[in-house]
C-alpha cells in the first residue's frame, strides 16, 4: 500500500524493524530512500514531467476519480493530442486508471489515481517537505491514516480485480469491472440519498464514500458485472480488526443496494462481497447480508 510491491523498494527495507519503523525510515527520515523517489520517478519517465505531476496531483485530491472535462479544467489544459498522450502514458505506466461508470458510455469516463507511491507521497511526504514534520509511528491509527489506508486498499483491489474474481471462482465467466455513484435529485422511495461528495484533500472523508475504517457505504467503488446474470457488489474494507457490520451500517447498505438495483434498472441478481484486510465479524447482520468474503490470503495465493 506504500510502494506498490516494487522489488527495488523492498531491497531498501532495513531488517529487524516493524512495518511502521520501516516506513518511517524510508519515507520520513531526512535521508530516507523514498523521500525524493516521486520526483526522481517522474523526471526519469517523462520528458515534460511537470504536466504529468499536475495530473497526478489533481487526481490525488479525490477518492472517486475525476471526469475528463473536470480534470482538464483543473489543470488548465485543452482537449487534444497533447493531453491525450499524457493520459495514455500515465495509464500505460500504471499511475492512473480509466473508469467507465456502470451503465454509462465511454464519454462519461473518469480517471482515478491508483499508483501507491504517488498516493502516499502526495498525502504524507509532500506535506512533510512543507514543514509538517511527520512520524509514521505516531500517525498510524489516526483518522487521517484511516482515510489513507482505506483509499490505498481500494486502489490495490481495483488494480487486482483478477485476484478477487479468482477467489470468487468466476475466472471462466466473462466480466466487466466498473464503479457506480448516484446523486439523488430527490429522495428515493426508501429514503436513500447517496451522493458523490468524497473529497479527501483535507484528510477527511465526511461521507464515507467507500471505505476508510468505518464510513457508511455511499457509492460502489468496485462492481463486477458478470455474464452469468450476477453483479458482484464489492465493499472494500481496510481495518486492523475484523470489520463489524453494525445495525446502522446494515440499514445504509440495504438502501444502497436497493437504489443501485433501481437506478440503472438492472435485472441481474446482486451478490454482496466484502473484501477485507482482517475479515468480517460473524454477527447477525453479516450472516444476513454478506454473500461472499475475500481476505488477504487471496492476494498471496
Amino acid at each position: 500500500m506504500v510502494t506498490g510491491g516494487v522489488a527495488h523498494y523492498f531491497e531498501k527495507v532495513p531488517r529487524g524493524r516493524s512495518i511502521a519503523q520501516v516506513i518511517n525510515a524510508l519515507c520520513f527520515e531526512p535521508d530516507g530512500a523514498l523521500v525524493g523517489e516521486f520526483d526522481h520517478l517522474f523526471a526519469s519517465l517523462f520528458s515534460d514531467d511537470e504536466i504529468y505531476r499536475r495530473v497526478v496531483s489533481q487526481l490525488a485530491r479525490t477518492r472517486r476519480g475525476v471526469p475528463r472535462d473536470e480534470l482538464l479544467r483543473a489543470i488548465g489544459a485543452t482537449s487534444g493530442g497533447g493531453i491525450n498522450r499524457v493520459l495514455v502514458n500515465l495509464e500505460e505506466a500504471g499511475f492512473i486508471q480509466t473508469v467507465i461508470p456502470f451503465g454509462r458510455a465511454r464519454r462519461d469516463r473518469f480517471y482515478r489515481l491508483i499508483d501507491e507511491l504517488s498516493l502516499f507521497h502526495l498525502q504524507w511526504i509532500d506535506g512533510q517537505r512543507r514543514g509538517k514534520r511527520g512520524d509514521w509511528t505516531s500517525i498510524r491509527g489516526t483518522a487521517k491514516w484511516n482515510t489513507w489506508a482505506g483509499l490505498a486498499f481500494e486502489a490495490l483491489c481495483q488494480k487486482h480485480v483478477d485476484v478477487i474474481e479468482r477467489a470468487l471462482g468466476i475466472t471462466g465467466v466473462r466480466t466487466e469491472a466498473s464503479s457506480w455513484q448516484h446523486r439523488a435529485r430527490e429522495r428515493d422511495g426508501e429514503g436513500a440519498q447517496i451522493d458523490e461528495r468524497s473529497e479527501i484533500a483535507g484528510g477527511g472523508d465526511p461521507d464515507g464514500f467507500t471505505g476508510g475504517a468505518g464510513g457508511l457505504p455511499r457509492g460502489i467503488s468496485l462492481l463486477i458485472d458478470r455474464a452469468d446474470d450476477v453483479i458482484s457488489v464489492c465493499e472494500l474494507k481496510h481495518t486492523v480488526n475484523p470489520f463489524a457490520i453494525t445495525k446502522h451500517y446494515a440499514e445504509a447498505l440495504r438502501r444502497k443496494l436497493a437504489v443501485f438495483q433501481h437506478e440503472p434498472r438492472t435485472r441481474k441478481s446482486l451478490q454482496l462481497v466484502l473484501v477485507t484486510t482482517a475479515g468480517v465479524l460473524a454477527n447477525a447482520y453479516a450472516r444476513d447480508l454478506v454473500d461472499r468474503e475475500v481476505g488477504l490470503d487471496a492476494f498471496w495465493s
